[in-house]
């Protein structure tokens, strides 16, 4: 069904809009499933368009609005897309009606294959990039979080088509469709759409709203709920002045506030004593400095139960990290005072093209961590609030469950202990007057495939300020970006030039009395190497290695003698590498050269 909704999706597209086409496919869904359910249907019948939309419109105030979004106009005056529409037609309704069953069964079956249509058109206008619909795995893993709670009032917060918290309400109402739904959306048309969505379910007791959540809501007494669930829009977080009468961040004294955040206050504002809230948001918002404050206070108040690192590429056409937040206003006595971290992002597999999904494996090791509230080596450790990063409050899982990780490994030393870590001279850019120096001035754009690359480096002289002994570069010295989008790093190889580090690259000079310097950059360029780095970076566009996160670096202890030995050979084959890497270029040049010269 899904290549022959893709293929429909395509022969539409020819004639109308992308957009033209979603609103339409919607409405040609909706309306099959009304049509069986108010009159009954037989696929081989024909309705005319305007018994088609007559139909439609009977059905909900909102289903009026949305079909008056669609271009009938052109439908009107084009033969093929009129044809291409009654095919549409029938293929949803053999879809939806294909077996026989008892009445009960039967009507069970229809929306269970009403939602597979649903899905598959909101799959296809994601990657359109009219609609970013929560991932169904991700779906499913917080329907299995969620399963002992037993919430009243459930709340869908950017709620787009309903679909998480229609799914919620499935969970929790069975045959109970008095329970409560609420959603909301900036959206006018989700609005709509998420309407028609609830009334196709059978969800009577139900509100959607269009709200703009990040607007000051100036209710002194909001509309609390048992269970939230809320998506934050992605890529289009930015700072926005903090509102002095915002009675959601009124207490916390910060000038600015990413709008990740003011998602966040808004769902615990209107999240009920005894309420959980599960957030989905990007890796930026559990480390970004300027939200610090808000961090602390949610640690104050003991909010936070849990934190899961999600695998990558679950949103089409979109890298970006995923954590799943879980607040509860009224924990258990055992969680109180700890949050459960638990990283799940190496557990998926490719669901289409351009987006994977959470593997079941993913889903057992993150219900098992929260629900069983225990520690896996590797997956997921609980942490005691009052021990969390002083310098950050960080919410990021990979740190905390690699500290626990360490504790596990005893053989291991901070890198402080076998090093001596110096960060660059902080200044500006190397003044006209010091351009033609006797020594060079290393920054990031110098460090090229492992290597210092001199040629492209500024030149300074004894005058600058970055000219200080402290400063400059030494035999073996490892030289890692302290400031970038990502690490590099290279080792000094014998004899090096006169040459000193800017303030975007750290020295890490080793004791070689207590520690070998190649096998310590063998180590740090290797995968758990850096993990271990990333664990530490600070920032999110902009990444900070900061002196003080690499001193208390753990890394790997070995016997002496035999780190040495090893060295020794990592350093040879290092030097021959690049000697011979080397020769290859300059006989590619003096090659390149003979050629040109025979030609001309």
């Amino acid at each position: 069904m899904k290549k022959r909704v893709e293929w429909i999706w395509n022969q539409l597209e020819k004639k109308l809009t992308a957009e033209q086409v979603f609103y339409l496919l919607l409405m040609l869904l909706f309306s099959s499933y009304f049509e069986h359910k108010l009159i009954g249907h037989n696929p081989d019948v024909n309705l005319s368009e305007g018994d088609l939309r007559s139909l439609f419109k009977q059905v909900h105030p909102a289903a009026r609005r949305f079909a008056e979004r669609v271009d009938w106009n052109t439908i009107d005056c084009d033969l093929e897309v009129q044809v291409t529409i009654q095919e549409v037609r029938r293929t949803f309704s053999y879809f939806m009606l294909e077996q026989n069953n008892t009445c009960a069964e039967e009507q069970q079956l229809i929306i269970e294959k009403f939602d597979i249509l649903l899905s598959l058109i909101l799959e296809l206008a994601g990657n359109m990039g009219l609609f970013v619909a929560t991932p169904s795995s991700t779906v499913h893993l917080i329907t299995k979080l969620l399963r002992e709670s037993k919430p009243n009032a459930i709340a869908d917060f950017c709620s787009g088509s309903a679909a998480v918290g229609l799914k919620l309400w499935k969970h929790y109402s069975k045959n109970d469709s008095e329970r409560f739904l609420y959603c909301t959306d900036i959206d006018p048309i989700l609005c709509d759409i998420a309407t028609v969505n609830l009334c196709a379910h059978g969800v009577q007791a139900y509100k959607v709203e269009k709200r703009d959540l990040l607007a000051n809501p100036q209710k002194v007494h909001p509309r609390l709920f048992d269970l939230l669930v809320m998506d934050i829009p992605r890529g289009r977080n930015k700072s926005l002045p903090n509102y002095e009468n915002d009675p959601r961040i009124s207490d916390i004294k910060i000038s600015n506030i990413y709008s990740d955040w003011i998602f966040i206050q808004d769902a615990l504002y209107h999240l009920s004593n005894h309420g959980q809230a599960m957030i989905l948001a990007t890796t930026s918002t559990l480390i970004r400095a300027n939200e610090k404050p808000l961090r602390e206070e949610i640690i104050l108040k003991d909010w936070l139960e849990a934190v899961i690192t999600l695998p990558p590429n679950l949103y089409s056409n979109t890298r970006t990290g995923t954590e799943l937040l879980i607040f509860n206003k009224k924990k258990r006595a055992e969680r109180q005072g700890k949050i459960l971290f638990i990283d799940i992002s190496k557990y998926y597999y490719r669901q289409q093209r351009n987006a994977y999904a959470i593997s079941e494996e993913g889903l057992q090791y993150a219900c098992e961590s929260f629900l069983n509230y225990r520690d896996i080596v590797g997956i997921s450790a609980i942490q005691e609030t009052s021990m969390l990063s002083p310098n950050t409050c960080s919410f990021k899982p990979l740190q905390y469950i690699q500290q626990r990780s360490e504790l596990h490994d005893p053989q291991s030393v901070r890198l402080e202990d076998i090093s001596k870590i110096v960060r660059g001279a902080q200044v500006a850019s190397v003044n006209d007057s010091t351009g033609n120096g006797d020594a060079y001035f290393i920054n990031i754009k110098d460090i090229q495939d492992g290597r210092i690359i001199y040629e492209t480096a500024e030149r300074i002289d004894p005058a600058h300020p970055a000219y200080r002994e402290k400063f400059r570069i030494c035999e073996d010295d490892i030289l890692i970006t302290s400031k970038g989008t990502a690490i590099k790093m290279t080792i000094v190889e014998n004899d090096p030039p006169l040459a000193f580090i800017s303030g975007n690259i750290t020295i890490i000079r080793v004791d070689n009395c207590k520690y070998d310097p190649y096998v310590l950059f063998e180590y740090l360029n290797s995968e758990t190497g850096q993990v271990n780095l990333d664990r530490i970076q600070s920032g999110t566009t902009i990444k900070i290695l900061s002196n003080g996160n690499l001193k208390n670096l753990q890394i790997p202890s070995f016997e002496l003698l035999k780190m040495q030995e090893v060295g020794k050979q990592l350093k040879e084959n290092r030097n021959e590498f690049f000697r011979v890497w080397r020769e290859l270029i300059n006989n590619y040049q003096e090659k390149k050269k003979g050629v040109v010269r025979t030609d001309i």
